[in-house]
């Protein structure tokens, strides 16, 4: 009897394993037709730093574009971009890559 109640003490002690959940599936972004992903390097409005910044990129290889966006009371800031992608996951990707070779050290991703 003894022995029938250890058991049942230590069945009563074992943890109940966790309920395994699914990872959720990220929603992808949903683009218009004409839409795509660019990869924002920086945002400056010191229109001569963005020209050099564009050469070095260049320089690289990288098709590196700048955009103009008049800001109103901000004034005007150059946007310096990178790429056309399908999916946003594609352009995290090259990003990140850019980064881990030390070539950017920020970045947002932007839907144009």
């Amino acid at each position: 009897k003894a022995l029938e109640e250890k058991i049942k003490a230590t069945k009563e002690e074992k943890p109940k394993p966790k309920e395994e959940k699914p990872e959720p599936t990220p929603t992808p972004i949903q683009l218009s037709e004409g839409e795509y992903f660019t990869i924002q390097l920086q945002s400056s409005q010191d229109r001569e730093r963005v020209e050099e910044l564009l050469t070095e990129l260049r320089g690289r290889g990288y098709a590196a574009y700048a955009i103009a966006a008049d800001l109103k009371e901000k004034g005007m800031w150059y946007r310096i971009r990178l790429g056309k992608y399908n999916t946003h996951e594609e352009a995290v990707k090259d990003a990140e890559n850019l980064r881990s070779k030390g070539i950017i050290s920020n970045y947002w991703i932007t839907k144009r």
